[in-house]
Parts: structure tokens; sequence; C-alpha cells
């Protein structure tokens, strides 16, 4: 991997504060801006990788995401199972149980994202890990929770259940973003 050359400079759109770091061979920007002074919430990091300056990392979040990667897989194809079984390609055809398989995907997917912006956040901006840790574990069984009652259960006891760990932890999160922005 060749080197890259980093410069100071207030030229080419980057402004002052800002690190503007360039390949050598005339090749792709990247512009890194700097927090001003370092403080137990906000760490001194740089943000920006390609051309090797270091990259913060957000293993929390990158594990969760590969759990809820590995997640969205079965919930997908047991839609597809069900629609190849009958014959619906567009919508569930009256059939209830891809009815229920359609909503449990569903439901993954819109909540599912706004979880790992959130937790990303959180960590990003050094939540301690007994906060951060506890989130994703949150995140991770409401999901799991709701799919399962979505799928396989007669009452809505499991769904309720996940989401009101769901909420309960988006709750806890947005306090603790708000509060870290108005400090």
């Amino acid at each position: 991997m060749r080197s890259a050359r980093v410069s100071r400079s207030t030229a080419g759109g980057c402004g002052a504060g800002c690190r503007q770091d360039s390949d050598p061979m005339g090749g792709l920007r990247i512009f890194a801006l700097r927090h001003p002074a370092p403080t137990a919430a906000r760490p001194s990091t740089q943000v920006v990788g390609l051309t090797g300056v270091h990259m913060m990392s957000l293993h929390v979040t990158s594990f969760t995401a590969a759990l809820f990667a590995l997640m969205i897989v079965p919930l997908s194809f047991q839609i597809t199972i069900r629609r190849f079984k009958v014959r619906a390609r567009i919508g569930d055809a009256g059939d209830e149980t891809l009815r229920r398989r359609i909503r449990a995907h569903g439901n993954f997917i819109e909540y599912a994202p706004l979880a790992l912006i959130v937790l990303g956040l959180v960590e990003g901006q050094g939540a301690p890990s007994l906060l951060v840790w506890p989130l994703a574990i949150a995140f991770l069984a409401s999901r799991a929770a709701h799919a399962i009652g979505m799928l396989y259960a007669s009452t809505p006891t499991f769904g309720a259940i996940g989401m009101t760990i769901q909420h309960a932890a988006f709750l806890i999160s947005g306090a603790w973003l708000i509060l870290g922005f108005i400090k």
C-alpha cells in the first residue's frame, strides 16, 4: 500500500483545523476534521482511512451489525421459501404464514438500521462500555424476541417484550446522546 502525503492546508475546500490527505499519484483526496481540545466525552481520534490514517473503531457496533447481518438472512430466506410454496410473487396471496414472515422481516428492516446508527453514535462519542454493551444486547434481544413472536408464537407476548426492550434501549440511547450534546 502506498503511503499518503499529509499536508495542513486551508486551500482546496479543507478549511482551518482540517487535515488533507492525498495520494502521491494524484488520486483520491480525503479530508479529516479535527475536534477542538479532546475531552472525556470526545477523545482525540483521527477519523478517515483509505490512506493509512488511523480510523476510529466501533467494536460493539461492528459486532452488533455482524449479528444483524446473520439474523436478516433466515428472515429473508423464509419469505422466499414460502413465496415459492404458495406461488406468490408479490404481496402475501392471502397466506397468513407468508404475511407474518413478511412483517417479521419488515419490522427488522425498519428498526435494525436505526438501532445500529444510535448504537454507533453512542459508542463513537465515548460512552462507557457498561452502557454500550447492554444497549447492543438489548437491541439484539429485542429483534430476536420480536421475530420469534411474529413467526412462531400464537400470542403477541414475545413481540411485545421485544418491542418494549427496544423502545427502552432507544430512550436510553437518545437521552445519552442529548445529554452529551447539551454538555
